[in-house]
């Protein structure tokens, strides 16, 4: 079992789920999971899992074989976000300046970026309305693959997968989600 520090008080209703991933050609080290893993079955004892809920297994142990992460997810309605005030950073209760550093852009993010976001959330008001559409334009302007070229050492991850390679997997759009969310 894995042991995670978490502050769930905010949290009404939690769904238990098992998510089963079955790697094939991917060659990583990183174990695929949801939020808050509380439960690791694979086929090893040893892996690496940190605060933030990353859980890394030795790379002989990924490849071909399939293992299960259980989580205690949060259900969250919509009804709920769409009328939900925006928190403010006094909301963190002195963690400000760590906070903070977590949501900056880096100065060097490309301009074209934040025109794209404002392009695509421009006629929402509310937080859900921009998330949401950002999520949506995500889904069905770049197309989900493996097949993915590696990007330049010069380039800004985000500003290469919607500009440039236009396709990507997971982490391609949690980062882009991530980025374009905070402009």
């Amino acid at each position: 079992n894995l042991d995670s520090p978490r502050d769930d008080s905010n949290v009404k209703e939690v769904e238990d789920v098992v998510l089963t991933v079955y790697p094939q050609s991917i060659n990583t080290i990183s174990v695929f999971n949801i939020w808050k893993p509380y439960k690791l079955e694979a086929n090893t004892d040893r892996y690496y899992f940190d605060d933030g809920g990353n859980i890394e297994l030795p790379r002989s142990r990924v490849k071909g074989n399939s293992y299960k992460v259980s989580s205690n997810v949060p259900v969250i309605y919509s009804d709920e976000l769409k009328t939900a005030k925006p928190i403010g950073m006094g909301q963190y209760h002195g963690e400000d300046d760590y906070i903070r550093s977590c949501l900056k852009l880096p100065d060097s993010l490309p301009d074209r970026v934040k025109s794209l976001t404002f392009d695509v959330v421009g006629k929402y008001k509310s937080d859900f309305e921009k998330a949401y559409a950002i999520q949506q334009y995500l889904r069905t302007e770049y197309p989900y693959t493996l097949d993915t070229s590696s990007v330049p050492q010069d380039r800004d991850f985000v500003d290469y997968f919607l500009f440039d390679e236009k396709k990507g997997y997971c982490t391609y759009y949690a980062s882009a989600m991530a980025v374009m969310s905070r402009i």
